[in-house]
């Protein structure tokens, strides 16, 4: 091919590349892509580099222009200099091999870009913002290039004849080739929203009962389960409305996730219902932690809700989980707790005394009669 032809060529197998390199993303943020990705990433831009070595333009004997930099200075960019320094050391060695002229000033150039991808990225930790925010600096990448051209015999003559094409190809390949993985994390981007949608309950901002489904598999012996329902909200819905029924759970939501943490999960479970996933707490902070919540959200919508006759107050049902014992199973005694705590007056915490009745328990359905009940107790 001639030299033009090898240009386009380049050109054209980069992006490709880069294309398939998008495909590795998981995640629409750079820093949670896990570790087996980022490795991944690194083979791909390597591979992709020994590629493009492989379809040089021979300027002069000996002295070879591609486009391997590109994917070395992309993936620095996207996970830092070191990164990017153990993808540039396969290509550096098969240079190395090839020999020519032009092998000392490939490894000056090479050098130089990872000279400004280390100094960018101190900048960048240091200024606290990320390196891809820095628009400048794909146009600063390459010019290192210069010092490595200068050492050839004809250096003067061939900067300004090689150097501009170059520079403008490897500056705009590598800008269309960020583009081409930003367009991949918007669109997994979007799809998380859609995704984090789909588990989250609009009213309140908790996951809802499909999102428990989805992590019960985290719950384990020793958790907490909590089951939470406002007393006599079908008589608030009836007196006052659905709005004011609807900021009564909007409430709740908030005062759950303000005191969750980073260990702990709330569930909407539909209509007035809630489940709480407590870990790491004794009984008796788990049971704390229930009336404090309880005292927190009939205080919150006292104050939002000064018209109402009455206190608005939730019951509860607190259980441990046994070791071996399925969530479903422990929900279902949290409900039973639940039910005991609206038969006994409302607006306290029961929490489950002994734990034979863990061992004995079976994830059984209330019949027809029993949720007519519950149905009053509400």
């Amino acid at each position: 091919m001639g030299t033009f032809d090898n240009i386009i060529f380049q050109l054209a197998l980069l992006t490709s590349l880069t294309f398939g390199w998008s495909l590795l993303l998981k995640n629409s943020r750079t820093a949670d892509q896990p570790a087996q990705h980022q490795m991944l990433e690194l083979g791909m831009a390597t591979l992709i580099a020994l590629v493009l070595m492989r379809y040089p333009i021979e300027l002069q004997e000996g002295f070879l222009l591609d486009l391997r930099m590109v994917p070395i200075a992309l993936l620095g960019l996207r996970y830092g200099p070191a990164q990017a320094l153990l993808a540039a050391v396969p290509s550096a060695l098969y240079r190395m091999y090839l020999g020519g002229v032009g092998m000392l000033p490939a490894m000056v150039s090479l050098g130089g870009l990872l000279l400004v991808l280390t100094v960018a990225w101190a900048w960048s930790v240091r200024s606290h913002q990320s390196i891809q925010s820095i628009k400048w600096l794909p146009w600063v990448l390459f010019l290192p290039v210069v010092a490595g051209i200068l050492m050839l015999p004809e250096g003067p003559t061939l900067l300004w004849k090689v150097f501009p094409v170059f520079y403008l190809g490897c500056s705009l390949t590598l800008c269309l080739a960020m583009m081409v993985l930003d367009s991949r994390q918007m669109q997994l981007r979007a799809n998380e929203v859609v995704a984090q949608d789909s588990l989250t309950d609009p009213l309140t901002g908790l996951l809802n009962r499909r999102g428990l489904e989805h992590d019960t598999v985290q719950f384990y012996g020793g958790n907490h389960v909590l089951t939470l329902d406002v007393d006599r909200f079908k008589s608030i819905n009836d007196r006052f409305g659905h709005q004011v029924g609807d900021d009564v759970l909007g409430t709740l939501g908030t005062v759950l996730r303000e005191s969750l943490g980073l260990q702990h999960r709330a569930y909407r479970m539909g209509g007035e219902e809630f489940v709480v996933v407590l870990r790491n707490k004794t009984d008796r902070q788990a049971y704390r932690w229930a009336e404090d919540i309880r005292a927190a959200f009939t205080e919150r919508v006292e104050m939002m809700h000064k018209h109402l006759p009455e206190p608005v107050t939730v019951s509860a049902g607190l259980v441990r989980m046994a070791a071996g014992e399925g969530f479903h199973v422990a929900l279902s005694r949290a409900d039973e707790l639940l039910y005991q705590a609206k038969s006994q007056g409302r607006n306290r915490t029961c929490q489950s005394e002994t734990r034979k009745e863990a061992a004995t328990a079976r994830l059984v359905l209330p019949s027809e009669d029993e949720n007519l009940l519950r149905h009053d107790l509400n």
